[in-house]
């Protein structure tokens, strides 16, 4: 397997290891987090040590809890899907995940917000088989609300506008 196809990116699996992670990779992330104070972040479509990066553990303890980035995770455009085309996903038992499932983890993980269908077509029925609660959906909602509002994107566009002129 080697990049030159152009759809490497789509099933790549980094092995890296703790302190690599640590010592090499991550202290990038620090640095735009709190010297530039982003809002959003977009996940790869890659997977890190066998789980694509979107359903990762890593989102939540090291983007959200070591570093402590609170704004928007967003998905690459159809991440969750080729959690399971491309990624060929599969639980540690050997049976692959379903769709339901990679959205799920997606959304456990830390992802707030997903580029694509599964979260509209999937997290219904992920709630309904208890593979997450109305707390981490809140919590994607209360992230994506507040940076929207941030954004100004809740203002009336007319009494901006008038603001604006004096």
């Amino acid at each position: 397997m080697g990049g030159t196809d152009g759809q490497y990116r789509l099933s790549y699996d980094a092995n890296v290891s703790r302190a690599d992670l640590l010592q090499t990779y991550l202290p990038a992330f620090e640095a735009v987090v709190g010297e530039a104070r982003v809002r959003g972040i977009m996940c790869a479509y890659n997977s890190v040590n066998g789980t694509p990066l979107c359903a990762n553990e890593l989102l939540q303890e090291q983007l959200r809890g070591r570093i402590g980035f609170d704004g928007i995770v967003i998905t690459d455009c159809g991440a969750i899907g080729f959690m399971i085309s491309n990624h060929k996903w599969n639980h540690s038992d050997g049976t692959p995940v379903n769709l339901t499932e990679a959205a799920a983890r997606s959304l456990a993980a830390g992802s707030d917000l997903n580029c694509g269908g599964a979260y509209g077509s999937e997290l219904r029925r992920a709630y309904d088989l208890a593979m997450i609660s109305s707390e981490m959906v809140s919590r994607s909602v209360a992230r994506v609300i507040d940076g929207w509002m941030e954004l100004g994107l809740f203002e009336d566009s007319a009494a901006a506008a008038a603001d604006q002129r004096r």
